[in-house]
């Protein structure tokens, strides 16, 4: 008997459900988004959070870049008008919130669909 162990690469898709609290928590810091991002990193997002197919890669690197966006919106407190202030702040906690839970989501389903011995 012949063993051999095989390359592959996995793709991934969600649902809705499953980037809706996502895509709800990114809408407030589009510009922060903008600012931290390439149109190649908005663009793997973008079909992420579309439910098309993905490789892990894109979903570390598009929570990498939410991650920055978040950061960015703290450091630059001082290009909104202090009533937006707060809202700022609270969305960057909301966006941070919302990614830890994909997250958790994205790799129990990842734990649960790679193959193994």
């Amino acid at each position: 008997m012949y063993s051999s162990t095989v390359d592959a690469h996995i793709h991934y898709r969600h649902t809705q459900a499953e980037v809706a609290d996502l895509n709800k928590a990114i809408i407030p810091l589009h510009d922060s988004i903008a600012a931290v991002s390439t149109g190649n990193e908005r663009g793997n997002m973008r079909r992420i959070l579309n439910c098309n197919y993905f490789r892990r890669r894109d979903a570390l690197n598009m929570a990498k870049m939410l991650k920055r966006a978040a950061n960015y919106a703290r450091a630059h407190l001082d290009e909104y008008f202090v009533s937006m202030r707060a809202e700022v702040i609270a969305s960057a906690e909301n966006l941070e919130q919302a990614l830890i839970e994909y997250w958790e989501n994205f790799c129990r389903h990842e734990e649960a669909s790679t193959p193994t011995r």
